[in-house]
């Protein structure tokens, strides 16, 4: 508990300890911090321990600001690239922990209201609205970075990069001010435990403007750049940084409560789901899959 009394689900500091190195890596996207080590890391960008926990093999890496309707299929193994020093992912490692966290709360929350069972008790879980905000922005500025490591950087010609300025004061405790940041909606149809990533831009294309990823029956949408963007039309849509996400089933229910400051917004997300049947018949049991109600 905080001072305040608001609750707080406490992560490590996403910062490398203290001390300037002084050094710039070249192939680190975090060099102009000038705290770089001389090692480069070959880690995944997008969270192993998310893709594992989602039984993912496969992301759906979209690229709209070329071509709206172009997906790639990547297997997991392929999505390591060397964009961090060894320094800097090691400081920016337990935001997956803290991602690895919420995804397994959200995704054991709606299990449990659509699985058939007696049970009627309500559970709860507490997850960090901030420590996933910036995991967002890390999983934001390693795709967009990997893809210029990569024979696809022809897709960002032309597209300004996002400001890497907002990711370090945010990493620092300076979140992203209002109207960006992360916003949560239901998940559009039926769609199964699965995870993807897609960047959102400006109608020109020449700019990324935010990130979009789903994790069961959520979409989450991070926002780090407002221009151009409707955004009474997206709250028409979206949470904004909620304080909580309720979800019902028939017979049962789960709460997970979003803890940070900028989460204590008193704002609740409430979904309904039932539990729905796969094109080949009933989905097995350690997949289920979801929809709104």
């Amino acid at each position: 508990m905080a001072a305040d009394g608001a609750f707080r689900v406490k992560f490590p500091s996403p910062l490398p300890p203290s001390g300037i190195t002084g050094f710039s890596h070249p192939n680190c996207y975090m060099r102009d911090t000038h705290n770089c080590s001389e090692d480069m890391s070959r880690d995944h960008f997008i969270s192993k321990s998310v893709l594992d926990l989602l039984c993912a093999k496969t992301v759906d890496v979209i690229f709209p600001w070329t071509d709206v309707g172009r997906r790639t299929a990547v297997g997991i193994e392929n999505l390591t690239s060397g964009i961090l020093c060894v320094r800097h992912n090691n400081a920016l490692s337990p935001l997956d922990g803290v991602a690895t966290q919420a995804f397994r709360n959200l995704v054991d929350a709606a299990v449990y209201v659509i699985r058939k069972s007696l049970a009627t008790k309500k559970i709860f879980y507490a997850v960090s609205g901030e420590g996933l905000e910036l995991w967002a922005l890390k999983l934001l500025f390693g795709a967009y970075h990997a893809t210029m490591a990569t024979e696809d950087r022809d897709a960002l010609k032309g597209t300004l990069p996002p400001d890497l300025s907002i990711f370090q004061k945010a990493l620092e405790g300076e979140a992203l001010a209002r109207p960006c940041g992360l916003y949560v909606r239901s998940a559009v149809g039926p769609m199964g435990i699965r995870a993807g990533w897609g960047p959102l831009t400006t109608e020109t294309g020449n700019r990324v403007t935010g990130l979009r990823f789903l994790a069961g029956p959520v979409e989450f949408e991070l926002i780090v750049d407002p221009a151009g963007l409707n955004f009474d039309a997206i709250r028409q849509q979206s949470f904004y940084r909620p304080s909580a996400i309720d979800l019902t089933g028939t017979r049962r229910a789960a709460d997970i409560f979003l803890s940070g400051p900028t989460f204590e917004t008193s704002e609740t997300m409430r979904l309904e789901l039932r539990e729905t049947r796969t094109s080949e018949g009933p989905a097995p049991s350690n997949t289920p899959t979801f929809a709104p109600r």
